[in-house]
């Protein structure tokens, strides 16, 4: 999206919160081949086997597209003087007082419809400036203004609401098309996958495939000059081509189910691209429906998920965990007054366990955190320099 497109710096991860696949689609294939008869001495057969693409592309496109829309950030130009040529110019008259204003798109992203009665989900990053009116506009040329109603306090995830845009020819918020969601838990790497958005701001409903490349993705995102550095855990990787403008748009399995919301691109390479998986948006929703607000489960740590290699880069003799790690920016793995520090978690320990599950890099801390609600109580196994640590620890809720 204009202005706000985010770009990926490192894969550091920062942890505050405890937050189906289709059939491949084919190919066309042209086998053209001759059988010789030896007896004969001739050639007696030429046989052409054609293999149809299949339809799940196109199909899961059409599924999804109408819950696709294009969301523009919108402000007032700056105000026109008394000069007459001007004003002739700009069609003012006499009785407009000497100045007219117009709205002018600053920016652009996607989103898409979960309801009939009109929500909205796209990235925060889309529509956080609180100085900016936003414009919706669907995929028939249907535009209804948008009211953010809760940004996610640790994702790069927001709700919107379509509001009437004032033109009653357009009012219909009652039977909208709604995208289905799916389940990013059982995405498969190497699975095919489509994006759909308002690529460079300018080409509505673009749509691009590609596989996903891999997942559990922990990177650190800002936007095109460095600023609004933000960790985002546990994503999506895809080499579907995802431009500016994508933002907070679908990811679409081959059943044409939203598998997760496009969010940032590394903006140093060809083809990759990352997405919040589905499942963590899901948690949010529900927060939402129930509190009218997004509030998500606190512990408070900075980790990276160990893997043999990792490990062994530490100087660890484990395999697996969340091992607390120094966040860059504040100088420890603990956030000051959380959960985590009242527990008296520590830089180096390492998670192995919680509520009786293993971490590693299919069960990361992310997700053993989300299921959760703030203020239950969740038991955690921690590794401590060659000793083994059982902890309760009661999470807590931050909303934005």
């Amino acid at each position: 999206m204009k202005n706000s497109n985010i770009s990926v710096r490192n894969f550091v991860v920062t942890l505050l919160i405890g937050f189906v696949s289709g059939a491949f689609g084919g190919f066309m294939i042209l086998n053209s081949y001759t059988s010789f008869d030896p007896a004969s001495n001739r050639i007696i057969e030429e046989k052409t086997t054609t293999i149809l693409e299949e339809s799940a592309l196109i199909d899961s496109r059409a599924e999804v597209a109408p819950a696709v829309v294009s969301i523009l950030g919108t402000q007032a130009s700056a105000r026109l003087n008394n000069n007459s040529l001007l004003r002739d110019f700009m069609g003012l008259n006499e009785g407009f007082n000497n100045e007219k204003v117009a709205e002018v798109t600053v920016s652009a992203g996607t989103g898409f419809i979960i309801s009939k009665d009109g929500l909205v989900l796209t990235n925060k990053h889309v529509v956080e400036n609180k100085n900016l009116k936003y414009k919706i506009v669907m995929g028939d040329g249907r535009e209804y203004l948008g009211e953010v109603l809760s940004l996610d306090p640790l994702n790069d995830l927001a709700i919107v609401q379509l509001k009437s845009s004032g033109n009653e020819s357009m009012v219909n918020i009652s039977n909208l098309p709604v995208a289905e969601l799916g389940d990013s838990d059982a995405l498969k790497i190497g699975q095919r996958v489509l994006a759909i958005g308002n690529a460079l701001a300018e080409y509505d409903n673009t749509t691009t495939a590609g596989i996903i490349s891999a997942t559990g993705r922990d990177i650190q995102a800002s936007d095109s000059l460095g600023r609004g550095m933000t960790n985002l855990t546990g994503l999506i990787q895809t080499d579907a081509a995802i431009n500016p403008g994508n933002s907070g748009g679908p990811l679409v399995n081959l059943g044409g189910q939203v598998i997760g919301i496009n969010t940032a691109i590394a903006a140093n390479a060809s083809g990759i691209g990352f997405a919040i998986p589905i499942n963590d948006v899901k948690t949010a929703i529900s927060s939402f429906k129930k509190y009218g607000k997004i509030i998500r489960p606190v512990l408070g740590v900075n980790y990276v998920i160990l893997t043999p290699q990792r490990a062994q880069n530490y100087g660890l003799e484990l395999e697996k965990g969340a091992l607390l790690v120094e966040d860059q920016n504040t100088g420890s793995a603990i956030v000051f007054g959380s959960p985590a520090s009242k527990a008296d978690l520590k830089t180096g320990d390492v998670i192995l366990e919680v509520d009786g599950k293993d971490i590693d890099v299919n069960y990361t801390l992310q997700k053993a955190i989300r299921g959760n609600l703030p203020g239950e109580k969740v038991k955690f196994k921690i590794w401590r320099n060659g000793e083994i640590l059982d902890k309760e620890i009661v999470l807590e809720g931050v909303e934005s």
